[in-house]
């Protein structure tokens, strides 16, 4: 009897995560460049990473990349983001290229004074 109880709640987990749908999480890059394009992001109010004038560097999950494929947004997929995963912007005071001093980060983006990193 006991057997049977497992092997349905065995059973029962299973299906569980075969019909679950989980939310994949991404760090993507999307373009400043148009106000129309600027106001459908900003009412999607997503999390900002890093933002200079022409770029913003930002944290959306598969549905807010379903919407901007709707809208129009281009976007580039920078990295895919897992648990654990921390971020931190480096820059520069010099205007000196700091992403030959990086060893052991995983670069996600670069400009010539700034660079977002990714150490696990």
């Amino acid at each position: 009897m006991k057997l049977s109880g497992y092997l349905v709640l065995l059973i029962v987990i299973c299906f569980g995560k075969i019909f679950s749908q989980d939310l994949n999480y991404y760090v993507a890059q999307l373009p400043l460049n148009d106000d129309s394009i600027n106001n459908q992001i900003e009412k999607l109010n997503v999390p900002i990473l890093y933002l200079n004038e022409d770029e913003l560097i930002t944290v959306i999950n598969s549905e807010s990349l379903e919407a901007f494929k709707i809208q129009g947004i281009n976007y580039i997929i920078l990295d895919e983001l897992k648990s654990g995963d921390r971020f931190y912007v480096l820059s520069s005071k010099k205007d000196e290229d700091i992403s030959n001093r990086l060893s052991g980060e995983q670069i996600i983006y670069k400009n010539f004074n700034s660079v977002l990193v990714k150490n696990t």
